[in-house]
């Protein structure tokens, strides 16, 4: 091809990969196979064709090239013949002030078109005659931070003559108490999706089928059932993956659960008894199981939560309320924790439920592992509370943030609520007895 000359020349979509192009000969071409001298090559072909539209453009070149990633906004860099054009600007020229030449060369575009710096006039060199687009970039500029979910608290109480308060509805409460807000007294449910089922055999257990399995298998080896029988049926279920891949997570499983079963089968029939706790307004009901004569022993077949700690503890307090002190037992797969017996439990009680009638007014700030983590540190006076509950509750490399909770992240919408003074009071009001009475 002879250069013909032009005013300006265009050359679209020069990315690294696309241009040379990557050589792919057919089948059938013989000369790949056995090259001579003297056979076309393709890629100093395009070398050749980039050096000739170079040399044709007389007042403008215009390269272009995709400059970041579409996944994550890293940089991508561009055709090595372009690296190789800039790399010789670079050396063999400088602008007037001395700086780099391709500063002034190089224009970097907004993601999207409607990007106020095509407007602004901050860069002469970036323009646009969409009116939508001037419209769209206008009204980006007023945009504003969300409003508040609640700005003030509600009103009219739940239920404030309510005779009876059930013990799962105060666990479910401290377990999240924005939840039980929204869902109560809104009737507001998050809808969730629901996952599609995987097109693959699955080869390992997940999160949630790795807790039935163990919850399932737990429960059996508890009733009597031996082993082999336990695997058996765990199969029949469809609990465990085929082969000997099931086999293999069925015995890690069983390894694990092997002391906790030993530990709570040591302390023989274990029975259940149904509570009143007399608050004065009202009263609290429910079961708690476990006893042991004046021993109570709960069991947890995964790692301790917050969550489950706090459970715990309100039927520790039921229990201590209504059958006399005593202390409980609670055994997991990371460990184990004693709650001593707690004199004063129908005082907690009455303030944990008055907590909860406040949170059916508003949201309250309480989170079970942030707050968690601030009492903790707040109650040892061992390192920073408020940097050790920021690590719980915003999201990192390591996992999930306690903010990326959906209820949390609703209720709480447009605040900080770990920068409020009732996030404090409320983990310290709430988790200080708990932290005084476990071991």
């Amino acid at each position: 091809m002879r250069p013909v000359p032009a005013r300006i020349v265009v050359l679209l979509g020069m990315n690294d990969g696309d241009y040379p192009s990557a050589p792919r000969a057919a089948g059938f071409d013989l000369t790949a196979e056995h090259p001579r001298r003297g056979d076309r090559v393709r890629r100093d072909e395009e070398r050749y064709a980039f050096l000739e539209a170079l040399l044709a453009a007389r007042e403008k070149l215009y390269i272009s090239y995709t400059g970041r990633s579409v996944r994550d906004n890293s940089p991508l860099p561009p055709s090595p013949l372009v690296s190789e054009l800039m790399e010789a600007v670079r050396r063999g020229f400088e602008d007037g002030q001395g700086g780099d030449p391709l500063a002034r060369l190089v224009i970097e575009h907004p993601l999207q078109a409607f990007s106020p710096r095509y407007f602004d006039g901050s860069d002469a060199r970036l323009y646009s005659y969409q009116e939508a687009y001037a419209s769209a970039s206008r009204a980006l500029g007023r945009e504003t931070p969300p409003r508040p979910f609640v700005s003030a608290p509600l009103t009219v109480a739940a239920d404030p003559q309510a005779a009876e308060i059930s013990l799962e509805r105060l666990q479910r409460f401290l377990g999240n108490p924005a939840r039980h807000f929204l869902r109560e007294r809104l009737g507001i449910n998050l809808a969730y999706q629901e996952e599609a089922v995987p097109d693959t055999e699955p080869f390992v257990l997940d999160g949630l089928a790795s807790w039935r399995l163990a919850h399932t298998t737990f429960a059996r080896r508890l009733a009597g059932i031996d082993a082999t029988e336990a695997l058996r049926l765990a199969r029949a279920e469809g609990l465990l993956p085929h082969g000997a891949m099931g086999e293999v997570e069925y015995a890690a499983l069983s390894e694990k659960l092997e002391p906790l079963v030993e530990a709570v089968r040591a302390h023989g029939s274990l029975r259940s008894e149904a509570v009143v706790v007399d608050l004065g307004d009202c009263k609290l009901v429910g079961t708690v199981s476990g006893l042991d004569g004046e021993l109570r022993v709960e069991w947890r077949t995964g790692p301790l939560r917050a969550v489950h700690r706090l459970e715990t503890w309100v039927r520790h307090l039921a229990c201590n309320a209504a059958l006399g002190p005593r202390p409980t037992r609670l055994y997991a797969l990371d460990g184990k924790r004693l709650y001593a017996p707690v004199e004063d439990a129908v005082e907690q009680l009455r303030a944990l439920v008055g907590l909860l009638r406040a949170g059916e007014m508003e949201p309250l700030p309480f989170f079970p592992r942030t707050s968690g983590a601030y009492a903790e540190k707040a109650y040892t006076g061992e390192g920073d509370p408020r940097y050790a509950a920021r690590r719980q509750w915003e999201a990192n490399e390591y996992g999930f943030g306690e903010s990326q909770d959906a209820w949390f992240a609703l209720a709480f919408r447009g605040r900080d609520p770990l920068n409020e003074a009732a996030f404090e009071q409320l983990a310290i009001d709430i988790y200080f007895p708990l932290l005084e009475a476990e071991s």
